[in-house]
């Protein structure tokens, strides 16, 4: 089974742009305990087994983060929303034949390697995603077989299969948090 591991760094941070009254300052490459924000991720996934790890961003900005682990797509239309940046992931996912991915956020930095290798040896179902007490969240896998099942439209993406399909849905335990870093407030309670 080829696993790649999608993180998606494409939005528009517009709750962070508003808090901190800006506009188009990067949210992901902002300080957050003495690091870019995304770079607690993606030092994160770099720690996980898989064959190969990707990540989409909207422009170039974020480059000089990027280790050259990482394979960087463009979302040139990430306006139009997660569900775009998604679709870019699983287009090339699919070329690259990978059997699945495991997607997270670019904003999620108390993620831990240990919650991507549950979702990684989880095999049972097609669909595997993480629980945090009584919430499911990232890292989510899905399988190849439901790569275009996937919304293409809107600020959706994985749990929307979650939803849909509960039946094809494995529950595995993460530890670590799915806390997600979106305002200025929130870098400063999280800090």
């Amino acid at each position: 089974m080829s696993i790649a591991i999608v993180i998606l760094a494409a939005g528009s941070s517009k709750r962070y742009n508003l808090s901190i009254g800006n506009k188009g300052q990067s949210k992901l490459s902002s300080d957050f305990r003495g690091r870019p924000l995304i770079s607690l991720v993606l030092e994160t996934v770099a720690e996980v087994k898989c064959d190969e790890r990707i990540v989409v961003v909207k422009d170039e900005s974020l480059d000089y983060l990027i280790s050259d682990d990482f394979t960087i797509l463009v979302n040139h239309s990430a306006e139009l929303g997660l569900a775009s940046s998604l679709n870019i992931a699983i287009h090339y996912a699919s070329i690259q034949n990978h059997s699945a991915v495991v997607i997270a956020l670019g904003d999620m930095p108390f993620l831990v390697s240990e919650s991507f290798k549950r979702v990684i040896e989880e095999e049972s179902t097609p669909i595997v995603a993480t629980t945090y007490g009584q919430k499911v969240a990232h890292p989510i896998k899905i399988s190849r077989e439901l790569f275009f099942k996937l919304p293409t439209t809107g600020d959706i993406g994985g749990k929307h299969l979650i939803a849909n399909f509960p039946s094809l849905v494995t529950l595995v335990e993460g530890t670590g948090s799915s806390t997600d870093i979106d305002t200025k407030e929130d870098f400063i309670k999280w800090s």
